[in-house]
């Protein structure tokens, strides 16, 4: 999708019927870039368990790799549909208002929230040393660990902080690995489907090695 500059055959084929791909997918818990997804994630966990009015927030600080620093990724107020998938400040504001993960998170009409005051800092990026070492955890040309900090100072001097490696949806650690439950619960949330006809899609995606050919999920999605 990215391209690259080399073709590497033994990425495609190599241990052909030993090893497979689908054990290393990721899922993506947040509608913007993964490469967000690590601090987003530090943040979740930073507030795990605390009852936090956004208001009453200070300061959001997020330790990430120099990549994640550039302007790019810290716009305070995105403007374009483009620009709020790759602006941090956007989905932190997303994820303390509690607003669901589907189009309401690329929808302008967040941006006259009332609840949204932003406050000095909220969201901001710092540079973090041992998050730029994610390029020596590179396996079969797909990254793994990438380490990330979230720092949240309340008004009344609280402060709450945690750190990981991996993203929410990552598979090589126990904390962040996606179960069905969790993966089928963001197809419904995001599809917009009424729940018999997510439910029709998912049944015929889960049995679709019992089926004799690829009708039945077909025909699901196309009433979908």
């Amino acid at each position: 999708m990215s391209g690259v500059e080399r073709f590497d055959p033994d990425l495609l084929v190599g241990a052909l019927g030993e090893r497979w791909l689908l054990p290393d997918i990721t899922y993506k818990p947040w509608r913007s870039c993964r490469w967000m997804h690590q601090p987003l994630t530090a943040l979740l966990r930073a507030l795990h368990g605390e009852s936090v009015d956004p208001r009453e927030i200070q300061e959001v600080a997020l330790g990430t790799n120099v990549f994640c620093c550039t302007p790019r990724f810290t716009t305070p107020e995105p403007t374009t549909f483009c620009s709020r998938q790759f602006s941090i400040p956007q989905s932190v504001a997303m994820i303390l208002l509690g607003i669901p993960v589907g189009a309401g998170w690329m929808d302008e009409a967040q941006d006259d929230d009332p609840r949204r005051t932003r406050t000095p800092g909220e969201g901001a990026c710092r540079k973090m040393g041992s998050a730029n070492a994610w390029g020596r955890h590179i396996v079969h040309e797909q990254w793994r660990n990438m380490p990330a900090r979230a720092d949240v100072v309340m008004r009344d001097g609280r402060r709450f902080a945690a750190e990981t490696e991996f993203a929410l949806g990552d598979p090589w650690s126990s904390d962040t690995a996606w179960s069905h439950a969790e993966v089928t619960a963001k197809f419904k949330e995001v599809s917009g489907l009424a729940d018999a006809a997510a439910d029709a899609v998912i049944d015929a995606v889960l049995n679709l090695e019992e089926e004799p050919d690829t009708a039945r999920i077909v025909s699901a999605m196309r009433h979908a």
